[in-house]
This record gives structure tokens, C-alpha cells and sequence, in this order.
């Protein structure tokens, strides 16, 4: 299984990027992942949003191979155990899917034809948090994920 990871926009602050390249080299331990960055439309007239979300959307959409298992996280979305999220990973691994990606869309969210295509909605929390910290989060869990699965002592 390879793991994609889709961010729209770039992550500025140097200290959460480096919290990204750590989490995403621990998970290339056990499967190759790749962080795939998506151009943030920067917001305007509700006509220049709509037609920004649209090609952001069209991006996020053809980074995807048609057989990706893809998870948006979405502030509806169902909230996990680390141990369930480990469970749907591991489900996905046995019945064979080859690739599975991780959608991090923008602060005005990701266009409908993205929630479409998704096949599982995350949340991480009832709290908000800021984009660059939830790809962190999304990252380190992911990582724990595939500890528990392969039963790796997980530091603490």
C-alpha cells in the first residue's frame, strides 16, 4: 500500500513542517507515503470562490488513481479511536487497496465533486484546529496507526 497525502496549500510555518517531514519519514518505515500539494485559491467575490474551489477540487481529484481509497477530513466527518483508525487501515491493506489518500482541503473547505468521490469522511475532532496543525495530527496518527498494526512500541 502506498499513502498519498493531499494538502491544499502550502504549510508556511517553518515548525509544522518539520513536524510533517518527521511523521511522514516514520511512515515510510512501513509503507511509501508522499505529501501532494494543491494551489490555495485565495478567497474573493462568492463567483471567484466557487470557481476557485472547482479547480482545486479538479486538482485534488486528478492526484487520485481511479482505484485510491481516498479520506477527507471534514469537520462532519466520523470520529475515530486511534485503535479504530488503525482497524480501517488495516481493512483497507487486506482487501487489497494499493492506495490510500489523505485530503486536507482549504480554510473554505473543498469543492462537492471532492466529497463525492471521497470514500470516508474523518473528523479529528469536534475543536477546529488550524489547517497546519491538523495535517500534523492527521500525520502522527497515521504513523501510530501503522505502529499498532504492526505492533511497534510507539514512543510516548
Amino acid at each position: 500500500m502506498q499513502l498519498l497525502f493531499v494538502w491544499v496549500g502550502k504549510t508556511k510555518n517553518k515548525h509544522w513542517a518539520a513536524l510533517e517531514e518527521d511523521y511522514l519519514g516514520r511512515i515510510n518505515h512501513f509503507v511509501p507515503g508522499r505529501i501532494a500539494i494543491i494551489r490555495e485559491t485565495k478567497s474573493g467575490s462568492p463567483t471567484h470562490l466557487s470557481r476557485g474551489l472547482k479547480r482545486e477540487g479538479e486538482k485534488i481529484l486528478s492526484s487520485l488513481g481511479s482505484n485510491t481509497y481516498a479520506i477527507l477530513l471534514d469537520e462532519c466527518g466520523e470520529m475515530l479511536s486511534s485503535a479504530e483508525f488503525a482497524q480501517l487501515i488495516a481493512r483497507r491493506q487486506m482487501a487489497g487497496v494499493q492506495q490510500m489518500a489523505f485530503i486536507v482541503g482549504g480554510p473554505e473547505g473543498v469543492d462537492s465533486a471532492v466529497r463525492q468521490r471521497v470514500q470516508f469522511l474523518l473528523s479529528l475532532s469536534r475543536m477546529t484546529f488550524p489547517h497546519e496543525m491538523a495535517r500534523v495530527i492527521l500525520l502522527e496518527q497515521v504513523y501510530r496507526a501503522f505502529a499498532i498494526i504492526h505492533k511497534f512500541p510507539y514512543p510516548r
